[in-house]
């Protein structure tokens, strides 16, 4: 993390540095009056002590009767091993502040980048306007009182600087950027701005296409954040034929380190072979793929409709869920009026056991095996407990389970699918029927293979966003790699309820636990098969009608 904020700015790393030596010294002085200060309690007794930098003094500490600190004891505690680890961290802060001292004399990064500015806006190759966005607000602090210092375009009067700290006024600031966009009428002494300036607060949700021009001063770790930010400009209703964005990457050493591009570019194919993107997020080649709930309203002569649904569209996609792609698909289905309520029944209601052929249109992932069969696990008492799919060569002598995302990616159809087709199939369904029946325990010992097209790297990330120790992070990593069938489809229903939580800002932190639970029991019985008592053949899908 220090990394990450030393690749925005000198600025934002000496604040976590900053923040970072307050903290250990309110630890060390609780250590000195005989207390253990929890990271809980920490920063409820640093906002004691914090006037302002200048005035701050661990001396100062007081223990209020509401902080339950656990007491000094040399035998639950290895106090001299600690004291030397905390004096070793306060050496390395002072290199580091020496460092910080030489490297801020370095002016290269913003030098640059004021001349980037200033050439965007000379040129006006998309209107003259320019929007920035950056991850920290300290680095947004830092361009607002060092960048006119080294730019001749930028001024108080036409430039704006947002992060949470001025969240109330982000609107009316946006309205001064992109008046025509934003339908905003400046005021009286307010004045049209050229430049803005801004954290991920307005990376989202905002119409700002009268500019033509953005810059990442830094890269997000989440491509959906760099979406987010591009979509800002290029979005309908833009008056330019192109607009430019312009990414700037780590320096070469510290990419090293960090591989932020290398994980930024890993994500981005990720979603470019399941979601889709309609624009390059660093440069990759674009891969459109519609994606919308209001799929009737994309093509609507009604150019408002269209906007709304693209607006629509952009606001559920937050975080990508990819599950949702087969979920609108079949909203659509479902939602067609020019498909009969006969004919929606007979899908619904296809006899158990059915033999069909698999779609020919592109896919994304592995080549379609020669017949994929779609499993239902039932108790005795006929309850469904979970559903899987299994590959299957033509002779039934090789079988393998397959993740649900592939599989339905293997068997998503176009219209042009729908005519009838006469069953020429030539394998020999009753031997093979036979050898899946017969191949109930190696399928759900077998490893799953395609795509991992879920959303388990990010709920990793979230734990770790959310302060869980590495021991319960890689608990749930191990988990993820259960061959449990019925394991996996719960953390997976956990998984998609986590990601909906964190798109709409609400806490997860339960959910989180839940899956801790889930993955625990999964690490203890992990040779045992999941608990159903019989598998039904529900559909067979053949590559080939022959």
């Amino acid at each position: 993390m220090f990394l990450k904020r030393l690749e925005s700015s000198v600025s934002a790393f000496q604040t976590s540095l900053d923040t970072y030596k307050r903290k250990l010294a309110v630890f060390k002085r609780g250590l000195e009056i005989g207390k253990i200060i929890s990271l809980e309690d920490l920063s409820n007794i640093e906002a004691q002590l914090m006037m302002g930098d200048d005035d701050f003094d661990p001396e100062d500490i007081i223990l209020e009767e509401d902080h339950d600190l656990d007491s000094v004891d040399d035998k639950k505690y290895a106090l001299d091993e600690l004291k030397k680890d905390i004096a070793k961290e306060e050496v390395l802060i002072g290199l580091l502040e020496k460092q910080l001292a030489i490297l801020e004399q370095d002016n290269s990064k913003i030098k640059a980048f004021a001349e980037l500015i200033d050439t965007l806006h000379s040129k006006k190759l998309a209107g003259s306007k320019v929007l920035v966005f950056s991850f920290y607000a300290d680095t947004i602090d830092y361009l607002q009182k060092s960048l006119p210092s080294y730019s001749k375009s930028i001024s108080k009067d036409n430039a704006a600087f947002i992060s949470s700290k001025q969240k109330a006024d982000a609107d009316s600031i946006a309205g001064r950027f992109a008046p025509k966009a934003k339908k905003y009428e400046l005021k009286s002494g307010e004045t049209e701005l050229s430049f803005l300036f801004s954290t991920d607060i307005l990376s989202e949700g905002q119409n700002l296409q009268d500019c033509g021009m953005l810059v990442n001063y830094d890269l997000h770790w989440n491509p959906v954040r760099m979406i987010q930010r591009n979509g800002r400009i290029n979005r309908i209703g833009t008056e330019f034929p192109e607009v430019y964005i312009y990414n700037i990457s780590p320096e070469d050493q510290l990419e090293e380190y960090l591989r932020l591009v290398e994980r930024l570019e890993g994500k981005i194919n990720l979603i470019r072979n399941t979601i889709g993107t309609d624009t390059p997020v660093l440069d990759e080649e674009e891969n459109p793929i519609e994606f919308t709930d209001s799929w009737e309203n994309i093509y609507s002569e009604d150019l408002q409709k269209r906007i709304e649904a693209m607006q629509q569209a952009e606001k559920k996609a937050d975080l990508l869920l990819s599950e949702d792609d087969y979920v609108s698909d079949l909203k659509i289905f479902n939602n067609d009026a020019s498909l009969s309520k006969e004919y929606k029944d007979n899908i619904f209601n296809i006899p158990m056991g059915k033999w069909s052929l698999m779609p020919t249109s592109p896919h994304g992932g592995g080549l379609r095996p020669s017949v994929l069969v779609f499993n239902g696990m039932h108790e005795a008492d006929g309850t469904t407990v979970g559903h899987a799919f299994i590959s299957m060569n033509r002779r039934g002598s090789e079988l393998q389970a397959i993740t649900q995302l592939q599989a339905l990616e293997w068997l998503k159809t176009q219209k042009e699918d729908n005519r009838r087709n006469s069953d020429k199939i030539s394998l020999d369904k009753i031997q093979l029927s036979e050898k899946a029946d017969t191949a109930i325990e190696a399928f759900v010992e077998e490893e799953e293979v395609g795509s991992p097209i879920g959303q388990q790297t990010d709920v990793l990330r979230i734990m770790f966003e959310n302060h869980f120790d590495e021991e319960k992070i890689e608990l749930v990593r191990v988990a993820f790699q259960t061959k449990n069938v019925l394991d996996r489809q719960l953390m997976t229903r956990i998984i998609r309820k986590i990601m909906r939580t964190k798109r709409e800002n609400k806490p997860c932190l339960d959910s989180l636990r839940e899956l801790i639970d889930v993955a625990s029991q999964t690490f203890e019985i992990k040779d045992e098969a999941p608990s159903f008592d019989h598998i039904k053949k529900v559909l067979y899908y053949v590559r080939e009608n022959n």
